[in-house]
């Protein structure tokens, strides 16, 4: 197969994120890949965030601020503008894991490889856990890696952009679709990047019940009954676990977390 040297365009979506927005901006632009394309599609933001993205202007291949429909109608326009080979989305409050994560992936990319993906980091009360993508059979299941962490051949997300029907899961249907229609998937030991996973950051964390429906209905799950049982199931889980955070000391829910990553045999079956 070999390994390649292909053009990397990056997409940044933001709105209203002027204190997070130049954290992002900087990990994208001070990476040492050499062939990098850096898109920002603002939503029209009015608290300061364009003047930011203004003042690297010249760092940025293109960028525009105006209305949307949502994150992934945002994204649809980078996809729309980008002309790189492979994209990755590192939106506001997202980073790359440090400055030479495209450089050392795409040292072990295959040609034909049409979803490139790897670990991340979550960034939970200023504290960094290392995360390992779980087996890509859990994507009959749910999300097996965030879409911060994976680079997917422009090519196959030209024809294959994000379903505006899914305003909160549309990554994971992208993904869900590709694995069941076996397009290939290459795993990249490394950690891709770092974003926030506090409930007040994450959009997919604090609308968790649509995002339950919006998995059911991607899995094509129409039978009532099993989707009632598995609806309240995945609800009565993530609340349990919400809990008990809550109720635990954080060093011990971090060294938990900590444990049962460790514990993870990645497979790419």
């Amino acid at each position: 197969m070999g390994t390649i040297h292909p053009k990397i365009s990056v997409v940044t979506v933001s709105f209203n994120c002027v204190q997070n927005i130049e954290l992002t901006i900087l990990s994208v632009i001070n990476q040492t890949y050499s062939d990098v394309e850096y898109i920002v599609i603002d939503g029209g933001s009015t608290d300061g965030t364009v003047d930011i993205i203004k003042s690297y202007s010249d760092r940025i291949s293109y960028w525009i601020s105006e209305s949307d429909k949502g994150i992934y109608d945002a994204m649809n326009k980078g996809i729309a503008v980008a002309t790189g080979d492979y994209v990755c989305f590192m939106n506001s409050g997202d980073q790359f894991y440090n400055d030479s994560v495209i450089e050392n992936c795409f040292a072990k990319v295959d040609r034909d490889s049409v979803m490139v993906y790897g670990n991340w980091v979550e960034s939970i009360e200023n504290t960094l856990i290392h995360k390992k993508a779980l087996s890509l059979s859990h994507l009959s299941k749910g999300m097996a890696f965030p879409h911060q962490s994976a680079f997917i051949k422009m090519s196959y997300h030209k024809q294959n952009r994000y379903c505006l029907r899914f305003p909160i899961a549309a990554d994971y249907n992208l993904f869900f679709n590709a694995f069941i229609q076996r397009e290939k998937f290459q795993y990249v030991d490394e950690a891709i990047a770092i974003y926030d996973m506090n409930p007040s950051q994450s959009f997919s964390l604090s609308n968790y019940p649509a995002l339950i429906k919006e998995h059911l209905d991607i899995q094509g799950e129409n039978n009532k009954f099993r989707r009632f049982i598995l609806y309240y199931y995945k609800l009565s889980e993530f609340l349990f676990r919400s809990v008990m955070k809550k109720m635990l000391p954080f060093n011990f829910v971090k060294q938990l977390k900590l444990f049962i990553d460790k514990s993870r045999r990645h497979s790419v079956e």
